[in-house]
């Protein structure tokens, strides 16, 4: 646990979490101590500080979260935060779930543009990038990622 994370026992004094709903209550009623939405991620303010609800639905039922994990989103909604939707990942896995960036030219996962017109695939996996070949279209470098990212992060492993 990072020495700054609320502590399970904390959050139990102030707040309930439904895990079937994902909604936390707050246990006495105080004005403008709502959730707040913070780029697709709602957050919520403890003893002066905000943290993600993701994080704090882990926290609430099972305590800390490991170093070196993250809370993943399995449905990749971000406003998701039912208990069954959440689970630990490492960063690699946490990202290879992650959504084609929109600003994408091939519009496919991991097909990046590379010169005379060709297609490269690559994927990054512990911080370190794997080129997996250069290829006449998008279609085929994009194939070549999601067969290599199946392999290397299983059910993290998304297509799009």
């Amino acid at each position: 646990m990072a020495a700054h994370e609320v502590t399970q026992e904390r959050l139990k004094e102030l707040v309930s979490y439904d895990p079937e709903t994902g909604k936390f209550a707050w246990l006495q009623s105080k004005r403008g101590r709502r959730p707040v939405s913070h780029r697709s991620y709602c957050q919520l303010r403890i003893d002066g500080r905000s943290y993600l609800i993701h994080r704090l639905a882990w926290i609430y039922v099972h305590g800390d979260i490991p170093n070196g994990m993250e809370v993943d989103h399995a449905n990749r909604d971000t406003t998701d935060t039912r208990l069954i939707n959440l689970r630990l990942a490492t960063s690699s896995q946490n990202n290879a779930n992650r959504r084609i960036n929109p600003s994408s030219k091939s519009g496919l996962k991991g097909a990046h543009s590379a010169k005379r017109g060709r297609y490269c695939a690559r994927l990054t996996h512990k911080g370190k990038v794997h080129r997996l070949g250069t290829f006449k279209t998008a279609e085929e470098a994009h194939a070549v990622y999601v067969a290599a990212a199946e392999k290397l992060f299983g059910e993290f492993a998304r297509a799009a």
